[in-house]
């Protein structure tokens, strides 16, 4: 049994005192049990009281725990603590990286190739824009736009053909 209390990392030491014998049997004296383990200059702190059997007591058991073992249980712990914020912090950072290229860097990447193309006169397809928040409504409104320029410009054009064609009557036939 000593050894096996011996085998949790903050106990060093066990000693049992005044044990008493469990026979009839008379003996010598009391018989001592101790086992010490503690590296020399350790912190120690000791703990000591009754075993009891049958409602007697039968010997004084004593306990010592190396005080710097909670203290690097502690340090480890937080090491660990550290590792996984610093973990989640960047997996956390990554995850939203990419949620904001996702859902806002390349919609606005598309609403600015769009309006490039339209402040050019640049012939473009109609973007689908199936979201329904504010950057697709953008995008939609954008495609209107572009649509009425371009029936605007052909009127325009038309327009001026026929006032060439008004000014320069011989040009025309």
């Amino acid at each position: 049994m000593v050894e096996r209390i011996l085998q949790e990392p903050s106990v060093c030491g066990v000693d049992v005192l005044n044990l008493q014998p469990f026979t009839d049997q008379p003996t010598a004296g009391p018989k001592a049990v101790s086992r010490q383990q503690c590296p020399p200059g350790t912190s120690t702190v000791t703990l000591e009281g009754p075993v009891l059997h049958e409602g007697q007591q039968v010997a004084r058991l004593r306990l010592v725990f190396d005080g710097t073992e909670i203290d690097h249980q502690l340090a480890e712990r937080r090491r660990v603590m550290v590792t996984l914020v610093t973990v989640q912090v960047l997996v956390g950072v990554l995850v939203l990286a990419g949620v904001l290229s996702q859902r806002l860097l390349r919609p606005i990447d598309r609403l600015k190739e769009q309006a490039g193309q339209l402040a050019a006169r640049e012939p473009m397809p109609d973007y689908n824009w199936p979201r329904g928040d504010e950057l697709g409504e953008l995008g939609q409104h954008l495609n209107t736009v572009h649509a009425q320029i371009r029936g605007l410009i052909s009127e325009l054009e038309g327009k001026n053909e026929q006032l060439h064609r008004a000014a320069h009557p011989r040009h025309a036939a």
